[in-house]
């Protein structure tokens, strides 16, 4: 899956990068475009789990990433870990009809629909990760 058309025609590597999601054995994977994050966004994020900068103080730097636009272009590891789940274990949606809200790329809603979903609604806030 491709995180919007116009992206995967116009691939920049310094700003996207792909990211697989495995899926299981013998399941596959999903490769989608994700937003590289920046030097300082890692820098600080190790330092935040090595406790060097408080979360607190992280949070106040990158509270606006988590309040608008622009949030739901990464992989996320709780949408990692359901596309697995609905993989392997795809009797919570086959046949169903499924809305994921706050989809970003869709990792979920993709996995759900390779689970065998009737139908996948995917919604975001962020109408950049719909297009």
């Amino acid at each position: 899956a491709a995180a919007g058309g116009h992206l995967a025609n116009s691939f920049d590597s310094d700003l996207w990068e792909r990211v697989r999601v495995p899926l299981g054995p013998q399941k596959g994977e999903l490769v989608v475009l994700s937003k590289r994050p920046t030097d300082e966004e890692v820098s600080d994020t190790d330092a935040a789990q090595a406790g060097d900068l408080s979360m607190d103080e992280f949070w106040s730097k990158y509270r606006s990433r988590f309040d608008g636009e622009g949030n739901g272009w990464c992989v996320w590891p709780s949408s990692a870990f359901l596309a697995q789940f609905l993989v392997q274990c795809p009797s919570f949606v086959k046949g169903k009809s499924v809305v994921e809200v706050g989809c970003g790329v869709g990792v979920g809603g993709v996995a759900a629909a390779l689970a065998g979903a009737k139908e996948v609604w995917m919604t975001d806030k962020d109408p950049s990760v719909l297009e």
